[in-house]
């Protein structure tokens, strides 16, 4: 395993191929700008040949590898600023989408199609599943919540209700709401080769934050209830899931109350960053 933490880790060669690939195939050494696009073509030029003459040795020296990866290190300078991508999203990208079957000859097709789920570009799409079902199993059983056998109400049973449908709920439908924000974003990347490993790294926390936003949103909002922290289900559900799914603007709205906050305690300005 690799410093990176990936059981799979590509060389330098097998990245700066990735590389010479997509630009190959989308062209991008053009620009606007005659000289720049002068520019990237020669050094994408000077890529090729330094593939080229790894690929005639066999193998890759001391003195090809570091011109190697000063040139792979140039094409990135300009690609990855603009298209957020280099050999190893490439890479990663691909891996996502064809499988060495060679290697998994002694597994069943079904069994395969089961593994497929806990491949880390899918967890998003496994979590958000397990939560929404068990957000249902939460909804059906909290209807019963306040009745005895006998069909009358049970004080200790609407309070478990209430707190249920005040907390519990908002928290549920704002997390799936995260969770499906991240499936969007992990989508994209694989579709447009940008896709990382890392990237999915905070999945887990901003689930957690999509869970908390939900309920603080919904609590924000009194005139989603009656005034006495009974709200309507309906629109409970929106709110913190809306809350959830656009977890990323509503954390930066946060994060800027809390700046403000604390700059009018404190009497000093706090750098954002």
């Amino acid at each position: 395993m690799s410093a990176l933490g990936l059981k799979e880790y590509p060389s330098l060669l097998t990245q700066a191929e990735c590389l010479a690939d997509y630009i190959g195939r989308h062209g991008y050494v053009l620009s606007a700008v005659p000289t720049e696009a002068a520019n990237r073509a020669e050094i994408y030029k000077r890529l090729l040949a330094l593939i080229a003459d790894a690929q005639t040795a066999g193998s890759v020296d001391p003195k090809l590898e570091q011109d190697l990866r000063s040139t792979y290190q140039e094409t990135t300078a300009f690609i990855f600023p603009e298209k957020n991508l280099n050999g190893l999203t490439i890479w990663e990208s691909a891996q996502t989408r064809v499988k060495d079957e060679g290697k998994q000859t002694h597994k069943s097709k079904a069994k395969r199609w089961f593994l497929r789920f806990f491949e880390p570009y899918n967890l998003p799409l496994v979590m958000g599943f397990i939560i929404l079902v068990a957000l249902f199993l939460i909804i059906i059983l909290s209807t019963h919540a306040g009745c005895t056998a006998d069909g009358t109400n049970d004080p200790a049973g609407w309070i478990w209700l209430c707190a249920i449908d005040q907390y519990l709920i908002p928290m549920g439908w704002g997390a799936i709401g995260t969770t499906v924000y991240v499936l969007k974003r992990t989508t994209d990347a694989r579709n447009n080769e940008t896709y990382s490993r890392f990237r999915l790294s905070g999945y887990s926390t901003r689930v957690f934050l999509g869970a908390m936003f939900g309920l603080i949103i919904v609590e924000l909002i009194p005139s989603l209830g009656d005034g006495a922290g009974n709200f309507a289900n309906a629109s409970v559900a929106v709110i913190a899931f809306v809350a959830g799914l656009g977890i990323k603007p509503v954390y930066a709205a946060f994060e800027q109350l809390a700046i403000q906050i604390s700059d009018r305690i404190t009497g000093k300005k706090t750098d954002p960053k």
